[in-house]
């Protein structure tokens, strides 16, 4: 048993979704996190770039690394649970002196190719050229699913704060007709995926370019908060959004 003080951030660990179109401010968004959290940044969509433009006031608290494989993220959540500076270090090969106070993937639209790539590998049709896009089967997208929703709620389950960023994506019930914006994973997952967040954000740039983030449906556009929290912030960060769910 652990005490938790409600006033603290680094004792509250918050698991966020940031999603929208490309361009709208994620990865800077995952950026602010290093502001005031030792964060590792896992880049799965070359966002590494946008972080160069950061000052070093949140750079110098944010270690990138760039995944290629699922096999990367089964380790880095293993790592992720003992967070043990030493065994970081020798993983990273770079010196990491204290735990980790949060972990940003970048994005999980991206990594959800990953795991395609992981189901290909276990059934033996991984293919070659573009005639892999014939080797998945019908009974096989619900093992993805399940292996995305695994993924994900072992990260939210972790002993850490999880910022977790996605594109986004237009789906039409046909029941109701009526379209609405949600994360970009496959399936059914896509409107379920939120269940597993504290905060869901929908982040845009409005008419006059300004970057939004809204943590309540808006125009059709799935957010919500467990958290006390406004609406919409403008030009989000993380300090932002803290400074909101705690009144500040």
């Amino acid at each position: 048993m652990k005490l938790i003080n409600l006033d603290d951030l680094k004792t509250m660990n918050l698991n966020i979704l940031a999603y929208g179109e490309p361009g709208c401010g994620k990865t800077h968004f995952v950026g602010t996190t290093g502001e005031c959290l030792y964060t590792l940044a896992v880049d799965v969509d070359n966002g590494f770039k946008t972080l160069r433009q950061l000052p070093k006031s949140m750079t110098g608290n944010i270690v990138p690394i760039l995944m290629d494989s699922f096999k990367d993220l089964d380790d880095i959540y293993k790592m992720v649970q003992k967070n043990d500076p030493v065994a970081w270090s020798k993983y990273l090969g770079k010196e990491i002196t204290k735990p980790f106070e949060a972990i940003a993937i970048d994005t999980w639209s991206e990594l959800n190719w990953d795991i395609q790539q992981e189901k290909r590998k276990a059934i033996g049709k991984l293919g070659t050229g573009l005639t892999f896009r014939d080797n998945i089967q019908i009974q096989d997208w619900g093992a993805i699913s399940d292996l995305n929703k695994l993924s994900i709620q072992a990260f939210t389950d972790a002993p850490i704060t999880f910022i977790c960023t996605m594109h986004e994506q237009f789906y039409t019930d046909e029941k109701s007709g009526i379209t609405k914006g949600l994360p970009l994973i496959m399936g059914k997952l896509a409107g379920e995926v939120g269940k597993y967040f504290d905060i869901v954000g929908h982040m845009y740039s409005d008419m006059s370019g300004k970057y939004c983030m809204d943590t309540v449906s808006k125009k059709k556009y799935q957010a919500k908060s467990r958290l006390k929290l406004d609406a919409t912030i403008f030009d989000p960060t993380f300090i932002k959004l803290w400074q909101a769910i705690s009144g500040q």
